[in-house]
């Protein structure tokens, strides 16, 4: 079944595209991939959208049951992670890295948390954060980043990343940028 052009371009005025699925109609929301319930019709489904009735769901709710509740993280990963003694976190040297630049302990506080400044400052510094995590709590965003670093480092395994004076090994070496936002590394 084809979806009139007319229709798709009333959706994306609304920030949304249309996904077909066996015969029936999803909205989803281009932002963050959240999608509506199905509807028989498309047009059905953007007027109740207009009227301000739907609902949105995370896919990432229906397609993994293998979660801890609470927890975006899978009971799989839960495990292996809180076997690391340094906190939670899959424990390479970026993720100890990254830790030791970011935690602190703030008056009176015995566990340590999330300095969202420095954490900000080191995506920014590695031009690798994104305002949309504003809205996740600091240990999603340090999560994120600390993703965010690996797959760029993954794709340019001859570039430093920033880490603001931390210095670790992760294929390459964490050597500030100083003052640029990347740099060569030398060929070992």
């Amino acid at each position: 079944m084809s979806i009139h052009h007319a229709t798709v371009k009333r959706a994306a005025r609304h920030g949304l595209t249309i996904a077909e699925e066996d015969g029936m109609f999803v909205l989803v929301r281009t932002a963050d991939g959240f999608r509506s319930d199905e509807y028989e019709n498309t047009a059905e489904a953007l007027e109740e959208f207009e009227r301000g009735e739907t609902e949105f769901n995370d896919p990432a709710d229906d397609e993994d049951e293998d979660r801890i509740s609470g927890s975006v993280v899978k009971e799989t990963y839960h495990r292996l992670y809180s076997k690391n003694p340094n906190g939670p976190g899959c424990g390479d040297v970026l993720d100890c890295s990254l830790r030791e630049a970011v935690m602190v302990l703030f008056d009176g506080d015995k566990e340590p948390h999330v300095d969202l400044v420095r954490l900000r400052m080191i995506g920014e510094a590695n031009s690798l954060w994104r305002s949309e995590w504003e809205r996740l709590n600091p240990g999603m965003q340090r999560m994120n980043l600390s993703n965010r670093l690996r797959a760029f480092l993954r794709n340019h395994e001859h570039e430093t990343i920033d880490l603001m004076g931390t210095v670790g090994r992760y294929g390459v070496d964490y050597a500030p940028a100083k003052g640029r936002k990347r740099k060569a590394a030398k060929a070992a």
